[in-house]
């Protein structure tokens, strides 16, 4: 039995995005363990899973009061510590200590900590929740709204989107350097790299539209491959698809949608659509609720449609005033339970809605939100696989909404669409050939971690 170690980006979806392969490992006596923030404790233990609190750096130190100039004292002197912190290896200091792992999955948000399981030679690996991240000469990067066609004007369109995405990331860590004093997670990757006597440029790929990706490590791509525009992958990159849980043990909730979706049975509502913008409850909180506004001003004129929306934590239902029968506002929604029973879902472009979307069969309305994110190019790819329409949340009037809601209910080939995708990809066998490779991995003694050369274990598919 081994000890593998999973280390996630603090948000619901990235965690939900791991369940199945973590659960999976663990039916082959594998022992699994998550790092995470305290918060996330009681929904890892009801998956089956071992939980460890992995605190962040804090300091007890207040920032000063007065003048800019003891601010940025203080600045600089919390970087400096956090430098300390980090050069160190205490990030993963005591979880490596207390359980020895063989192996430890790094998200790939998370990638500026591999130098410290490269220096105590432990094997690790790294997964992404999002399509490859790599640059490729057909595919424009995920936070392109393009969509890209095989012809020459395409081929330049998508050269000159990656060139302003590349720029724009230079741009961001000269931003970062200065802002950390030098002590940003990429400055220090490097510093970490360059003490232990690695060349950052022969590990460190920085051709991707976000976080660098580590040459001399497998990373597992989660999400659905036949989603993605068509594409070759780098050959330390292997899909693990499909990788959803559909049974995972949700928290419970402060409502019964079942009983909700019972009255609608009762109510013979044509059509029920469910509405939500994932898991990054903090940003863009004004533009969510103008849309919801919208939104409700919609459904408050078809009775005959049930709406369930999830407002996310930071916007309380309650601020909305509405009366109708049609019409259910919560913080938080059993997605899988509604997408189980709904005819369209509204969400804001996140690739573990869409998969889930797409294993469910329920066709999309796609509104954007985060133009860093991968929103705009999952919104692209629904597009693109016929599986629903997109639209802007800010432009869009109440009666553009509307037509977009009517258009994926009424026409029959969004479904069509869907269901056919959702065949090609469960025929998709890479996800029991990546547990393979991951035991492989683990017990081959010449899978070494530490050569920049290692660029061959992975044929593409």
């Amino acid at each position: 039995m081994s000890t593998i170690i999973f280390k996630c980006l603090d948000t619901a979806s990235h965690y939900n995005a791991t369940y199945k392969l973590a659960q999976e490992l663990m039916n082959r006596n594998h022992r699994v363990i998550y790092l995470g923030h305290q918060s996330f404790k009681e929904t890892i233990i009801r998956q089956g899973f071992e939980f460890y609190n992995h605190a962040n750096f804090t300091t007890h130190e207040k920032a000063p009061e007065g003048n800019w100039i003891k601010k940025l004292i203080f600045r600089y002197k919390i970087n400096q510590q956090y430098k300390n912190y980090f050069l160190n290896g205490s990030p993963l200091e005591a979880a490596i200590s207390k359980f020895k792992p063989d192996l430890m999955i790094l998200d790939v948000s998370l990638s500026a900590l591999f130098p410290i399981l490269l220096e105590k030679k432990i094997k690790f690996m790294v997964f992404t929740t999002k399509v490859s991240l790599n640059k490729a000469p057909l595919v424009p990067p995920f936070t392109s709204s393009f969509i890209p066609k095989n012809n020459i004007w395409s081929r330049i369109q998508v050269a000159l989107l990656w060139q302003g995405r590349l720029l724009k990331n230079q741009y961001a860590k000269l931003i970062d350097r200065i802002k950390f004093f030098g002590a940003s997670n990429f400055e220090l990757t490097k510093k970490y790299l360059q003490r232990n006597n690695y060349a950052p440029k022969e590990i460190i790929n920085q051709n991707r539209v976000t976080h660098f990706g580590i040459k001399i490590a497998p990373e597992i791509i989660l999400s659905l491959q036949e989603f993605d525009f068509p594409r070759e992958i780098e050959n330390n990159q292997l899909y693990m698809c499909p990788c959803v849980n559909l049974s995972r043990n949700e928290l419970p909730m402060d409502h019964h949608i079942s009983e909700i979706l019972l009255k609608s049975e009762k109510n013979s509502f044509e059509k029920i659509v469910y509405c939500s913008f994932g898991s990054y409850d903090s940003k863009y909180k004004m533009t969510r609720i103008m849309f919801l506004i919208k939104l409700l001003n919609v459904f408050l004129k078809k009775r005959n449609y049930l709406l369930l929306a999830s407002t996310g934590r930071d916007i309380n239902p309650a601020w909305f005033n509405f009366n109708a029968p049609n019409i259910y506002l919560y913080q938080n929604l059993s997605q899988l339970e509604i997408l189980s029973k709904c005819d369209l879902m509204i969400n804001q472009g996140g690739m573990q809605s869409i998969q889930e979307c797409i294993l469910k069969e329920v066709p999309m309305l796609v509104y954007p939100l985060n133009p860093e994110l991968d929103q705009e190019g999952n919104a692209a790819r629904v597009v693109y696989h016929g599986l629903g329409v997109r639209g802007n949340m800010i432009k869009d009037t109440e009666a553009e909404i509307d037509s977009k809601i009517e258009k994926v209910l009424q026409e029959s080939t969004f479904k069509s669409n869907i269901k056919n995708l959702k065949a090609r990809c469960l025929e998709n066998d890479s996800f029991e050939r990546g547990l393979n490779f991951i035991e492989a991995y683990i017990t081959n003694p010449n899978s070494g971690i530490h050569t920049p050369k290692r660029n061959t274990w992975m044929h593409k598919r």
